[in-house]
């Protein structure tokens, strides 16, 4: 049994060379120690020592190296941050310019999935030659990988302490290993992610929008009912009304009096996913001194989905009765004569 003069490793009688730190065994140079490599610093092998993050993430496309921990740290943290800021901002940045928040989501999505590869690459390539600074094979990356287990692998990486130059092992871990990791568990990973949280996500969002509406229609009735004794017994055909009532509408109404619908809802704009839409029913004779001019016997409240099965699935209609419906289909509800379909044509009541 023979020792490596340079690494102090076993090794066999007929080795030449030792297969980890590639010193000769027997006869030829002097085998090389880490005092004799000043230029060259834990970490590095033959590179040059930098922290920049665009050179440490090409060299992660070369698994045959090694990393030290800050030079890790840099790699795997540094795209991670990158990676979230452009997806956060982009989304933010199109929700400020206009965008719709589910058109804004889905670019930032589409995003998110074209960098994912480099999130991939930085860190399996950089847990590779972290591996090696250790003095372990490459292929122990397959740890980080294991759900739960990879956490407390990546904490292992950044605080234990690298092997000296001279006793790491040279590994040339083929780069089919980032591309296998990369492939099987980030493509196949994402794929199982998505198809599992995507339509968790959507059902989550109609279900929101349609309580939101659902809440909305109930608003518009109960503030028909307060602005009714307000306004001589009388519904408002005019929804603006139910927002600023001192403005023409109900007569000798204070300028300081209280408002009975928020503005959002009197806009008559699409809202969590659902357009609007406001129906009075026919204008009665009515005492201008009591009443507005606008005044009505009865109206309906519609909302109907932006994109049916996407922003909701079900349409809904409300009117002066305090009844609420619904059509399971997402389809327009037609009212007549200011008030919802009866249930025969379609409008389910809420039960």
């Amino acid at each position: 049994m023979k020792q490596c003069p340079g690494c102090r490793k076993n090794l066999p009688d007929s080795a030449a060379t030792c297969p980890f730190c590639r010193q000769p065994v027997d006869g030829g140079a002097p085998p090389v120690r880490p005092g004799d490599l000043p230029s060259l610093r834990r970490g590095d092998s033959a590179e040059s020592h930098t922290l920049n993050w665009f050179v440490l993430l090409k060299r992660c496309l070369s698994a045959s190296g090694r990393f030290s921990r800050s030079q890790f740290a840099v790699a795997y943290f540094g795209t991670l941050a990158l990676f979230w800021s452009v997806a956060i901002a982009a989304i933010l940045g199109l929700e400020a310019a206009g965008m719709s928040e589910d058109s804004a989501s889905t670019v930032g999505g589409s995003l998110i999935l074209l960098m994912l590869p480099v999130v991939l690459i930085a860190a399996v390539g950089g847990s590779i030659r972290r591996w090696h600074d250790l003095g372990q094979s490459g292929w122990m990356v397959l740890l980080n990988l294991v759900p739960c287990v990879g956490a407390l692998v990546i904490l292992y990486l950044l605080f234990a302490p690298g092997l000296p130059e001279g006793n790491a092992p040279v590994e040339k871990t083929p780069i089919l290993a980032i591309v296998a990791g990369v492939f099987l568990f980030g493509v196949c990973g994402v794929g199982m992610v998505a198809a599992i949280a995507i339509p968790s996500l959507l059902r989550a969002r109609v279900s929101a929008n349609e309580s939101a509406t659902i809440g909305d229609i109930r608003t518009v009735i109960s503030a028909q009912a307060a602005y009714k004794a307000s306004n001589g017994g009388l519904f408002e055909g005019n929804l603006e009304c139910l927002s600023a009532p001192f403005s023409g509408c109900v007569p000798g109404y204070p300028g300081n009096g209280p408002t009975f619908l928020d503005p959002m809802l009197t806009a008559r704009q699409a809202k969590s996913g659902y357009e609007r839409r406001f129906e009075p029913g026919r204008m009665v004779v009515v005492d201008p001194a009591v009443s507005s001019p606008t005044s009505v016997g009865e109206y309906a409240y519609v909302a109907t989905p932006l994109k049916a099965g996407q922003t909701g699935v079900r349409s809904f209609c409300g009117d002066s009765t305090g009844l609420i419906c619904f059509r399971a289909d997402g389809a327009n509800i037609r009212v007549l004569g200011g008030a919802c379909p009866e249930e025969a044509s379609g409008c389910t009541p809420f039960r």
